[in-house]
């Protein structure tokens, strides 16, 4: 047996139609959704990356600087590296290598707890 629910089949056909425009439309949005935290990710980590080059371009200038007994230069270049890459603790020893260098024995010790606590 049919129901009848008071509307004619073309009706039915309108409304389902109608729900599937809207279905398509909810995952439209989803999808650009999905896209833009894809694209801000792989911004994020492109950016990441840059920062991460820069940074081992400046320790390679700052321990040029270092072997050429330009200690206070190689401390500048070494702090703007850390500023770009903070996770790398090589740039910390080898900025407070050159602060000893220059006789600056408390040049680093602020960093130190957070030095100590990279891998």
């Amino acid at each position: 047996m049919l129901f009848d629910l008071g509307g004619s089949k073309e009706n039915a056909l309108e409304g389902g139609r109608s729900k599937a425009r809207n279905e398509d439309k909810d995952l439209e949005h989803s999808i650009l959704r999905n896209n833009n935290t894809v694209e801000r990710t792989s911004t994020s980590t492109t950016q990441r990356s840059l920062e991460i080059g820069m940074a081992k371009e400046l320790e390679k200038k700052a321990k040029e600087a270092f072997f050429d007994d330009d200690f206070a230069l190689a401390v500048d270049l070494y702090s703007e590296a850390i500023q770009l890459d903070p996770n790398d603790a090589h740039l910390f020893a080898d900025r407070a290598q050159a602060h000893i260098k220059l006789n600056v024995f408390t040049g680093s010790r602020p960093n130190f707890p957070f030095f100590c606590s990279l891998n």
